[in-house]
């Protein structure tokens, strides 16, 4: 797969442009810790820890050392998927299991959620394998497996092929003869985009070509006020007048690869689980015949081969990349920026992780100037991405009925933290509201009391956080009590309190002891405060 993929992107590489036409001069970059936060947070979904800081600290050498781990964390992939759900769009909460689905899911709540939950997750499952495992960017779409949990295989024509991770995920095999397509022939992929009779597969089209290609040409409304507009009409129109040719003569055809995943019943759950190899030819009575802009073919395997083959496919990706880490669309001064991390992504075999290595050298990507231009300010923290750095500084985990309270919206709060479902918002919020807010104060209240509680039961050498006090149920003396005030913000901010900050701190906490009478509560609320600063939610 690798040599497909490489063949491509070097046959069809434009000649190198000089970068320094397109780009102004380097900006001035973040500090070293700043830098390794804000990286470290990105990439693994997480702050650096207090040794990291201190090896930094010791040997400002060492930091491409350290972004190097951090690219290497097993956390790699799964914070990739977070970032990658605002693109595909399937982690939501409204897929239905219709009247003839599994009893457990039409009586027992809990087992619902956990089960569409699983369904959105599909596709970004596969995506997170092949970043973790390195595969080249292209077995996206010629892998002969899937992802799946166990119950997903007990409703869907799967056989797991390896034993379940912690998460409860395995890789698998569809047995229903669908072809080896990776994510274009997951389930996860279209119980997500169905289609109509009239629309016949053209908005799965669109959902290809936007996420795999970056292709936003076909994702506007079209709006008409003359003419024929009943069902037959606009089809007759779509192949006929100039103005629709223009899109359908490219997005037609790619449709016509999609009938082995119709559905004659569309509310129905037993056939919505399978792929149909006889539908593929459905497109004889119902559009032109499959192709890839041009290129014939037959079914989605000729579509997956396609798709890796063309150019568009890695440029998207790096674009993708960029954007996700800028938090801003690309823009015509980055073409030298992105030549650069293309030719990373080519040299790196297409892995992901030799994309994102790249990326986070960008000067852009360090810019501690927000006023230099293609600079993002600091960005506010996405929902999942908060959950996951306060889950990794204190093991506390928000759920609610089987569910993880920042990531759906049935159960949870996604939508009120900032947060996109996929389909009444595909986007995140990028600035704060009162609801955003409040739910970062419950986050940071019930994260703050769960971790002082197991520190206080813990010896010093085994507690996440607190490794000054002997005793957080008592006061400490003053240099214990501002050490781990020191430490607390390292972690949380990791950078340490300045002077200023760390008086009125100390003063909090001996204010907050005194009105509580409990040293467990002023750690608690103390805490609370430092995971609710901007510091800590914006990076």
């Amino acid at each position: 797969m690798a040599s497909v993929g490489l063949f491509w992107l070097l046959a069809c590489a434009p000649a190198p442009q000089d970068s320094a036409l397109l780009t102004p001069e380097a900006p001035i970059a973040l500090d070293n810790a700043a830098l390794l936060r804000r990286a470290s947070l990105d990439l693994r979904g997480r702050p650096p820890t207090l040794e990291e800081l201190d090896r930094l600290a010791e040997d400002p050498s060492v930091l491409p050392e350290l972004l190097d781990e951090a690219v290497q964390d097993p956390a790699f992939g799964s914070t990739l998927m977070d970032r990658y759900a605002l693109i595909y769009r399937t982690r939501l909460d409204a897929f239905v299991v219709g009247v003839d689905g599994d009893y457990d899911l039409l009586t027992d709540p809990a087992a619902h959620q956990r089960f569409v939950s699983a369904v959105g997750l599909e596709p970004l499952q596969i995506l997170q394998r092949v970043a973790n495992d390195d595969y080249p960017y292209t077995a996206l779409v010629t892998a002969d497996w899937t992802m799946t949990t166990e119950r997903l295989a007990q409703s869907w024509p799967i056989e797991g092929i390896e034993p379940p991770n912690e998460e409860g995920w395995m890789m698998g095999r569809y047995t229903d003869g669908r072809p080896d397509a990776g994510v274009l022939v997951s389930n996860g992929l279209w119980w997500r985009y169905t289609s109509t009779s009239e629309n016949r597969n053209r908005g799965r089209a669109e959902a290809i070509v936007r996420i795999l290609l970056c292709d936003e040409r076909f994702s506007a409304g079209v709006d008409f006020f003359e003419g024929d507009t009943t069902a037959s009409g606009l089809q007759e129109r779509a192949s006929s007048e100039a103005a629709c040719l223009g899109c359908h003569a490219a997005l037609d055809p790619i449709s016509s690869y999609l009938w082995g995943f119709w559905r004659n019943h569309p509310e129905s759950f037993t056939e919505a689980a399978g792929y149909y190899p006889a539908r593929e030819l459905k497109w004889q009575q119902q559009g032109p015949e499959p192709a890839f802009y041009g290129q014939p073919g037959s079914s989605l395997y000729d579509l997956g081969q396609q798709i890796a083959a063309d150019p568009r496919f890695g440029e998207c990706a790096v674009q993708q990349g960029f954007e996700g880490l800028l938090g801003r669309p690309v823009a015509l001064e980055d073409t030298g920026s992105l030549s650069a991390h293309r030719e990373a992504f080519i040299e790196g075999d297409l892995t992901l992780r030799a994309l994102y290595r790249s990326l986070v050298d960008d000067p852009l990507y360090r810019s501690a100037d927000p006023n230099f231009p293609g600079t993002t300010p600091k960005r506010l923290m996405s929902p999942a991405l908060l959950a996951r750095q306060t889950q990794a500084l204190t093991g506390f985990s928000w759920t609610w009925q089987g569910g993880e309270m920042l990531s759906n919206d049935t159960t949870g709060v996604r939508l009120l933290a900032g947060g996109a479902d996929g389909l009444i918002a595909v986007s995140e919020a990028e600035n704060y509201s009162l609801t955003s807010v409040l739910v970062q104060q419950r986050l940071a209240e019930g994260a703050a009391a769960f971790v002082v509680e197991q520190d206080s039961l813990a010896s010093l050498g085994d507690r996440r956080l607190f490794g000054h006090v002997t005793d957080l149920r008592s006061a400490p003396e003053d240099s214990v009590l501002r050490a781990q005030i020191q430490d607390l913000c390292r972690s949380t901010w990791s950078r340490g309190a300045t002077p200023e900050e760390e008086q009125s701190l100390v003063a909090l906490w001996e204010g907050l002891y005194q009105s509580s009478d409990s040293a467990e509560k002023a750690w608690t609320m103390l805490l609370s405060g430092l995971m609710r600063h901007p510091a800590f939610v914006e990076y």
